[in-house]
């Protein structure tokens, strides 16, 4: 203790190497040295001391502390050495998971955790560990380079969980070769674009629901509107449940004018409430009159049906049913009443159901007269009867007829309901008393009448100087009037006794009337003979005449009487000899014509019953077209041709009428949908559904001449009245459409105008508001816009990129200035604050940047120069093959691409340049200026 006074131990001495030494004697096993070695290492002012202690206690925890505090470089390095050593495991120092963890998580830089990511596949275990790295490193592309070595599946599910970047995520997509996983990056995207557009799509919605609500306002329907609020706020509240996605103040924009919406359908509604009450109380009344109506309706046809089809018959149930049906129109009336004890129905019901109340309790009276009336019926029918068994009718029996009317009138006006079936039975009784009777009468006027007929035909023969014909028709009259009644004869007696009178006169005057007739007759039958005839029908009817006229005369009872018959008779023969002629070949005609009928009739027994109905018409109308153009036939002949032709073409007819009622109702069908198509409002749609409707009345059949062109002009004057709608529409569309394309037109001219002083992002938003706006042009306005929005675009391009031609220059100049100022201290202190800001974010980022690249400035040169094309420096050739090597391992297996940008942001994040950097500073330069050159060239 005493030399412990004088003595100071080596760790105070003032030189540092016997610090050191002492060092090397001290334990870090026991706590008091440790303590000292403790105080060496963090307080000594040599950096060699610290260093030794450091290494004397060899702790991570130590190391890890220095390598943030540390005041030199020296130490700050070695301490980071040590770390990183002990991390990768090249040095044997003892480490805890946690503490691993810790550092990665709080302390490594960017460059070692991604040598150690990429090295370690322990780390690789914890799949939210390797997650929160990858967020610290903040590197897309490391993590895509993760994602593809990590062999735990569980860290790339964390990944692809994690990552919000679609581009990303596609990139990814991309590489990958199992389709699970590829579907799980597919779900990830679609997952995010959902959520991207959740917002846009929920308030798109809400505005759209809350628009309906707010349409309310324009309904008068208190039920409809009153209903539809209720849906509606359903459908807004379910949308709101979901308005954490949108922002503060979208969120609390609509609640507000729902707020307010709301408030103007509830003042809506409740000025419309009162009237609609009224409105269902007056539907109410109109229920329960229409009600009782019915009941009045149905309770009329019991009771009718009581007495015209059961009054005999009825039971007491049948009677005690209509009872209930009667108490049930009662009550019916007493609702009404008590609804509006003063409308103005309500009298009329109560007389009814007065009227048929009383008609059910005079029900059993009425049945005794019903038995009555059915006695009457059955008596008027058996005297019927013997009437028509006995005839003629006697004086006693018309006399008993007119008893049964007077009987009928009485006794059928006893009931209050007289049945339908009696009524009617009681009118074919009389009415077939009055038909025998009527036809006795019309008989015997009839006979009258024709004798009456006949003495006037006579009496004008006579007059006429025909009396042969009128002897030989009162010959006839004669046995007709013997056969009449007496009553008939005594009603002719004098007329009939004057004509007979006049006959017997005639009949002496014959012979010498006819003695001088007769040679002129002979004379004209002679002229006919010898001449010829023009008109075979007029030759004909002059032979009847003469005939008639010959056979007027009868006979003259002398000796040369059939001497000029024969002459006559020879005459009408050489005269009649052309006709017989013409009537020979009318003959033949007739009978080729019988010939061509029969064989259409067989055509058309020949015909196939299977045939196909379209075919089968064409082949009917031809034989048709034959039959009428065959020629004239014997009236009896063709009757019996007539007759076998219906019942050949029957068959097939029937089968074409058939399929012809199918084809109606078909196109009948088609004219419905073609009118219902005419009231659409979606003319569009209605135009191409008609055209549609079109093609298939095209396909259907022929539906008869009589209803094929009504059938046609109905259907088109429907789709005449759609097309006009739709002419009409698009003409109002297309000058919509040109209105808009001019205005867009303008709008291009006014940017073509401001491209030089409008801001690029207003440009380009206002281009995109131009092109949503072209999908409602059709396609020539809308080519006409695109390409003024080419010509536009064009120019914009030229712009930006003579734009971005400058910048990249000044940019490239900065960098210059900064390569050959920047020896220490800050970028922004070492060249002007215009030049720095010129360098762009990335570079700037990359000067102010605490992360060392994990590429020395040397290989980061040397790829530049590999990027660019630049010759390297004889002396680094093998480097510059091992760089190359590099670029394209990664290029190959990572998909890594290096460029121009993202190396000098590497070189830059080193620091200010060494006095030994100096020649790679040059070298880069070098590089930059033939870059600027390249781009003055273009």
């Amino acid at each position: 203790m005493i030399f412990n006074r004088f003595f100071t131990p080596a760790y105070r001495s003032d030189n540092p190497q016997t610090r050191i030494k002492a060092i090397d004697s001290l334990a870090p096993d026991k706590p008091q040295e440790k303590t000292i070695l403790h105080e060496l290492a963090f307080n000594d002012a040599s950096p060699d001391v610290t260093l030794a202690a450091l290494h004397r206690l060899n702790s991570f925890a130590l190391w890890q502390k220095m390598a943030a505090i540390a005041h030199t470089e020296r130490v700050r390095r070695e301490a980071e050495k040590q770390v990183e050593g002990i991390l990768k495991g090249q040095i044997d120092v003892a480490i805890s998971d946690n503490e691993r963890r810790a550092f990665l998580t709080e302390s490594a830089s960017s460059a070692l955790i991604r040598e150690l990511l990429l090295a370690d596949p322990s780390l690789h275990n914890d799949a939210s560990f390797v997650v929160t790295l990858l967020t610290r490193v903040g590197e897309s592309r490391f993590t895509q380079q993760v994602f593809h070595f990590t062999p735990n599946a569980s860290v790339q599910d964390a990944i692809i969980s994690q990552s919000a970047d679609t581009d990303f995520l596609g990139r990814l997509q991309r590489k990958v070769t199992d389709s699970a996983l590829s579907e799980k990056i597919a779900g990830r995207i679609d997952a995010l674009v959902a959520q991207a557009e959740k917002p846009v799509a929920l308030k798109k919605a809400v505005t759209l629901c809350l628009s309906k609500y707010q349409a309310l306002l324009d309904k008068n329907d208190y039920a409809d509107a009153a209903q539809r609020a209720e849906s509606l706020e359903a459908e807004y509240q379910t949308l709101m449940a979901d308005s954490d996605c949108l922002t503060a103040e979208d969120a609390s924009t609509l609640r507000d004018k729902h707020a307010v919406i709301s408030e103007q359908i509830s003042r809506h509604c409740a000025r419309l409430k009162p009237q609609w009450q009224a409105q269902q109380k007056a539907r109410e009344i109109e229920q329960t009159l229409q009600h009782a109506k019915s009941q009045a309706d149905a309770l009329q046809r019991e009771v009718s049906a009581l007495y015209d089809e059961k009054l005999l018959t009825a039971t007491a149930e049948e009677v005690g049913q209509v009872t209930d049906s009667l108490a049930a129109f009662k009550q019916a009336l007493s609702t009404l009443s008590g609804l509006d004890d003063q409308h103005t129905h309500l009298p009329q019901l109560t007389r009814q159901w007065e009227r048929l109340s009383d008609d059910v309790g005079s029900f059993a009276a009425q049945q005794q007269a019903g038995q009555r009336v059915l006695a009457l019926l059955e008596d008027a029918d058996a005297f019927l009867q013997r009437v028509q068994q006995d005839s003629p009718v006697t004086h006693e029996q018309r006399h008993q007829a007119e008893q049964f009317a007077v009987n009928w009138r009485e006794t059928s006006q006893a009931l209050r309901h007289l049945p339908a079936p009696w009524q009617a039975r009681w009118k074919q009784i009389w009415s077939a008393w009055k038909t025998t009777v009527s036809a006795q009468d019309d008989a015997a006027e009839q006979q009258i009448k024709a004798c009456r007929k006949q003495l006037n035909i006579i009496d004008s023969q006579i007059e006429k100087g025909r009396f042969r014909p009128a002897m030989r028709a009162f010959d006839k009259l004669r046995m007709t009037y013997q056969q009449l009644p007496a009553d008939a004869q005594q009603a002719l007696r004098k007329r009939f006794d004057n004509t007979q009178a006049d006959i017997e006169r005639l009949e002496g005057w014959q012979s010498y009337l006819a003695t001088p007739r007769k040679p002129a007759l002979l004379e004209q039958a002679r002229e006919l003979a010898a001449s010829t005839p023009d008109d075979i029908q007029a030759r004909s009817d002059a032979i009847r005449y003469l005939r008639q006229q010959w056979k007027s005369l009868g006979s003259t009872g002398d000796a040369h009487d059939d001497e000029q018959n024969a002459q006559f008779d020879g005459y009408l023969e050489a005269a009649f000899a052309p006709c017989r002629e013409y009537y020979a070949k009318e003959d033949a005609r007739r009978e080729q014509a019988f010939g061509v009928r029969q064989a259409l009739i067989e055509n058309v027994r020949q015909l196939n019953s299977e045939e196909e109905p379209a075919t089968l018409v064409r082949t009917l109308d031809r034989l048709r077209d034959k039959w009428h153009h065959a020629g004239q036939v014997d009236v009896k002949r063709y009757r019996k041709l007539k007759q076998q032709w219906d019942s050949a073409i029957a068959p097939h007819q029937q089968r074409i009428d058939a399929w012809q009622q199918q084809n109606r109702e078909a196109k009948q069908a088609l004219i419905k949908q073609a009118e219902a198509l005419s009231q659409s409002d979606d003319v569009a749609a209605a135009a191409r559904d008609a055209q549609q409707l079109q093609q298939h009345w095209k396909t259907i059949g022929h539906t008869g001449r009589r209803t094929e062109s009504a059938l046609w002009q109905q259907f088109k004057a429907a789709n005449d009245a759609l097309f006009a709608k739709l002419k009409a529409q698009r003409k109002s569309q297309d000058e919509a459409q040109s209105q808009q394309a001019n205005t867009l037109l303008d709008k291009l001219s006014e940017l073509h105008s401001q491209r030089e002083t409008l801001p690029d992002n207003e440009m380009r938003s206002a281009i995109r508001d131009i092109e949503r706006a072209l999908n409602g042009l059709n396609g020539s306005l809308k080519r006409k816009v695109l390409n003024k929005m080419k010509e536009l675009d064009t120019l914009l391009t030229r712009q930006r990129t003579q734009q971005h031609q400058r910048e990249q220059q000044a940019k490239y100049a900065a960098l210059q200035a900064l390569l050959r100022n920047w020896r220490d201290g800050t970028a922004k202190d070492a060249i002007a604050a215009s030049e720095f800001a010129d360098l762009g974010r990335q570079w700037q980022q990359a000067c102010e940047s605490q992360e060392t690249s994990a590429y020395t400035r040397a290989w980061l040169t040397t790829a530049l120069e590999l990027h660019c094309a630049m010759p390297s420096p004889a002396s680094v050739s093998e480097e510059r093959q091992a760089v190359q090597l590099a670029l394209l391992s990664a290029k190959m297996e990572q998909g890594e691409k290096w460029n121009t940008d993202a190396l000098v942001e590497h070189w830059l994040r080193a620091g200010p340049v060494r006095e030994d950097e100096q020649p790679l500073a040059a070298r880069v330069s070098e590089v930059i200026q033939a870059q600027q050159q390249k781009q003055e060239q273009q």
